[in-house]
């Protein structure tokens, strides 16, 4: 596996400013707590894993990469197709123009923890898809 240490410490950084920004709009903007900001950050990072890995099982996929996967943007797009959709579904604040306004910079900026450990998922991703095509 390969750590380049100082994109992994921008990661980390990012991450934590916006987990911190996240907490600080919740109780200045909703009225909410520290513990609800928080769960917001645990579950805006599950999306963002999630969304990561249906996105590269989409592109796996022959007929989708071939037809619907053309370019980088359609797979942008994808990606942040599963992202919106997760956090409309399961952030109760994402669901106003105004919580999209607030919280979609901060989210996106505290999903900068999810990426150190999807570096270690994909890396056995790659390791098993080569061991497939060795056998």
């Amino acid at each position: 596996m390969i750590v380049y240490k100082g994109t992994t410490m921008v990661h980390w950084v990012v991450g934590i400013i916006g987990a911190v920004v996240t907490v600080l709009l919740e109780i200045k903007f909703f009225g909410a707590g520290v513990l609800r900001g928080l769960s917001y950050v645990v579950i805006s990072n599950t999306i963002g894993f999630a969304s990561l890995l249906l996105t590269l099982r989409a592109e796996g996929v022959r007929w989708i990469r071939h037809h619907v996967l053309t370019r980088s943007l359609a797979t942008w797009g994808l990606l942040s197709a599963f992202w919106l959709t997760g956090h409309y579904l399961l952030i109760r604040d994402f669901r106003s123009l105004a919580g999209v306004a607030l919280l979609i910079i901060p989210l996106i900026m505290s999903d900068g923890l999810m990426f150190s450990s999807f570096g270690w998922v994909q890396d056995h991703i790659v390791r098993r898809s080569q061991r497939k095509l060795v056998r």
